[in-house]
């Protein structure tokens, strides 16, 4: 497991440090690159790196396909999520008709308006496959 950090290269960003790194880690798992981590030519020996399945990223990684982002906030708020590259629009297309053929229907959508996406569940709108392929192009 590759480990890194943000804070070598731009410093201690405080409040920011967490939406800094998702930044970082949305990059890396888009292009499959990690960098290595400023300022870190020897790694700490306080860290029994030998007995753990870590390594400090000390030269830029390459076939990065996932990527982990954990930041501790001052005030005890904990965020941790998980990124991978985005399927190719050729996947993804293949991948909604193969799920549209099996007679799945999948769809996530956001709406302004407080009655939306609510209001398509009850009007039946999610289960057509038309309503399906809007959301999946992002509508």
């Amino acid at each position: 497991l590759l480990v890194g950090s943000l804070k070598g290269h731009l410093g201690h960003m405080n409040t920011a440090a967490g939406i800094g790194s998702l930044v970082k880690g949305a990059l890396c798992a888009h292009h499959g690159v990690a960098p290595p981590t400023a300022h870190a030519e020897a790694p700490t020996r306080l860290v029994p790196w030998e007995r753990l399945p870590l390594r400090l990223a000390q030269t830029a990684a390459s076939g990065i396909a996932t990527v982990g982002v954990s930041s501790f906030g001052i005030g005890g708020t904990n965020a941790h999520v998980v990124l991978a590259a985005a399927p190719s629009a050729e996947e993804a297309d293949a991948a909604a008709a193969a799920a549209a053929a099996a007679g799945a229907v999948a769809a996530v959508g956001a709406s302004r308006a407080t009655r939306g996406v609510p209001g398509w569940a009850r009007r039946g709108l999610l289960a057509s496959p038309a309503a399906a392929a809007m959301l999946h192009r992002g509508w």
